[in-house]
């Protein structure tokens, strides 16, 4: 099984720059604010052991002077608001992720999820005193759905950020779902903006987190790999001007030093660091 899926890897990797040269063959390319293409940090807090990861976090991201955004658990921030406070007061954005991160998300009502984001929302700004106006459905990938889109709209929300970039037809752009295919633009729409997430640069098809970069054996565990993968992010979204947005798990990148230097990276004078929040009015 190792051996197939090391194979695998390495026919993904050796087609992926053939791959995105395709996905992207013929897409215009987005003129942005300033002439500088935007890049988000984001975060997503499923466990315990990613709000202990907070502080060092505030930290490293304070000596860059860059803001994030943290897609947060209401049932997480109810027992410990605390620790998310400090994210508030470092004026990072607070994303709705759902009052109890359903695991079967895909499976519950449009009602029973609305449920849930209107739960978090509630908890959110009862407890930190803000109101979040964006959503990461739990997992994303085949548990989002087109009736979250619905939810959204109904309580008033700005955006998702629950879909895998070479999934969708945004080519890299953040859209407006088409009601009849929610993975591509196109009228009629929903009006809740989707901020596609960006897929790994190196394997094409996966999302470019931490548990695809840390967690799956072999992908870019070894020291220096994830920089590396990083930095052909940033090619990338320089090449064809695309929102480059990001997700990540604090447990594995808090004092993880390949993580800290590709920070370094966004240093970069045709670079913005935005929250997702701030694309927004963009669109």
């Amino acid at each position: 099984m190792a051996l197939v899926k090391d194979l695998t890897r390495g026919i993904a990797s050796a087609a992926s720059p053939l791959l995105f040269a395709l996905y992207f063959k013929g897409a215009p390319k987005h003129s942005w604010k300033e002439g500088k293409v935007p890049v988000t940090i984001s975060f997503d807090y499923d466990f315990k052991e990613d709000e202990q990861a907070i502080p060092a976090l505030l930290e490293l991201f304070g000596s860059y002077g860059f803001p994030a955004s943290h897609a947060c658990r209401g049932d997480l921030v109810q027992k410990n608001p605390s620790a998310y406070a400090k994210l508030v007061d470092a004026n990072h954005e607070i994303i709705n992720h759902t009052q109890n991160h359903p695991e079967n998300f895909n499976e519950l009502s449009k009602e029973e999820k609305k449920r849930e984001i209107a739960a978090c929302h509630d908890t959110i700004k009862s407890t930190l005193g803000v109101e979040p106006n964006g959503f990461r459905t739990p997992h994303f990938g085949k548990l989002h759905s087109p009736d979250v889109y619905e939810a959204l709209e109904e309580l008033g929300y700005l955006y998702s950020s629950s879909t895998n970039l070479t999934r969708t037809k945004s080519f890299g752009v953040p859209y407006y779902p088409s009601k009849k295919d929610f993975l591509r633009p196109g009228e009629p729409s929903y009006k809740v903006l989707e901020l596609s997430v960006m897929s790994c640069p190196e394997h094409y098809f996966p999302v470019f987190d931490s548990w695809h970069c840390f967690e799956n054996p072999g992908a870019h565990s070894k020291p220096g790999r994830f920089r590396k993968v990083f930095e052909l992010a940033v090619q990338l979204a320089l090449k064809h001007s695309l929102y480059l947005n990001t997700y990540f798990d604090p447990r594995h990148v808090a004092g993880n030093k390949d993580f800290a230097a590709s920070l370094d990276l966004l240093r970069n004078s045709r670079l913005r660091v935005v929250r997702s929040c701030d694309i927004c009015p963009e669109f």
